[in-house]
């Protein structure tokens, strides 16, 4: 991750959760906050990590998923069969880069519409508004995953 927001640091809990949810462990070793997202940064700072053993990477964003594919490219790694990268945002970049990458959408447009939908009928007192509007995400497959 890139960020302290709010938003980033509920997708570290979100991962985090998961890991303990299977049994595995939370290894801060594991867990990289960069200053920066710009992909060469992104794939400089993996290599400083080499001595870690990793088979996988999942980023906040995907400036920083292509940053790793960046970093398989210089270790001469196959995506996604020695590694494989998940990104988040399902944005334009996930699908500007070679391997084309798997990516996590938050689905803010359906959130926006949601909200401002639910907006429009408070303001016009029109219908109950619900108390928590979830708009689940979807994982968007691509090249660099292979389930």
């Amino acid at each position: 991750t890139e960020s302290s927001s709010y938003s980033a640091s509920e997708k570290q809990k979100g991962y985090e959760e998961a890991l303990s949810s299977y049994g595995l462990p939370v290894s801060g070793d594991l867990k990289i906050k960069l200053r920066s997202a710009e992909p060469h940064y992104v794939r400089d700072i993996l290599l400083q990590y080499s001595k870690l053993t990793f088979d996988a990477v999942i980023t906040t964003n995907d400036s920083i998923a292509v940053g790793a594919v960046k970093y398989a490219n210089v270790r001469s790694l196959f995506i996604p069969e020695d590694i494989a990268i998940i990104g988040y945002n399902n944005s334009s970049l996930a699908v500007t880069c070679e391997p084309e990458i798997t990516s996590i959408d938050g689905r803010s447009e359906q959130l926006c519409h949601d909200t401002i939908l639910n907006l429009v009928n408070l303001l016009n007192q029109k219908s109950e508004i619900p108390e928590l509007l979830s708009v689940p995400s979807q994982l968007t497959k691509r090249n660099t995953t292979n389930f």
